[in-house]
């Protein structure tokens, strides 16, 4: 849960950059394995200082991250979401007032998203997860959420929903 986020959408993968010609790497012993380590760890550092000076805490990314990222992002307070679709990083940019940042680089206070209220909803015995970023700086939308097994369960929220689009037909006429 997170309360006044300040969201960094990120559309980069959270990993060490690639070389951008084919090369092989060549691990023979303890030693080139702990320089690998470390020179992925610094690269995360680097990302998550990124993140951090530009003044977010709540990171919205495309892309996964692994475990060693993962870590590294908890050490440092910042809750992230990893593979959110591009649709909903699109609405969560929208939404938010943020823009979508492609390269870590570019990460300022100026492209972050605003929510007042950022957490998890949990669904019973399924498992699943919903994640729901409230009062937000440039939206008035509102969100029904319908969850059922069978087809009356969608029924219903057809009904609902063709009843609040004749609420706001109404209200349009009302207000001319």
């Amino acid at each position: 849960e997170v309360r006044d986020a300040k969201i960094a959408i990120l559309t980069c993968p959270f990993e060490p950059p690639k070389p951008k010609t084919k090369h092989k790497l060549d691990i023979t012993n303890v030693e080139d394995y702990k320089k690998l380590r470390e020179y992925e760890k610094e690269k995360f550092s680097e990302m998550i200082k990124s993140i951090k000076d530009s003044g977010a805490n709540l990171v919205i990314c495309q892309w996964g991250f692994d475990d060693e990222a993962n870590h590294l992002l908890l050490s440092q307070d910042l809750p992230a979401v990893r593979w959110v679709g591009g649709p909903e990083i699109e609405l969560i940019a929208i939404a938010t007032g943020g823009r979508i940042v492609p390269r870590f680089q570019e990460l300022t206070s100026e492209k972050l998203g605003f929510a007042g209220h950022v957490y998890e909803l949990d669904f019973g015995t399924t498992g699943d997860h919903m994640l729901c970023i409230e009062k937000c700086a440039k939206s008035n939308t509102c969100t029904i959420f319908v969850r059922g097994g069978n087809k009356m369960v969608i029924f219903l929220s057809t009904m609902i929903y063709l009843g609040n689009r004749d609420c706001e037909h109404i209200e349009k006429k009302m207000h001319r």
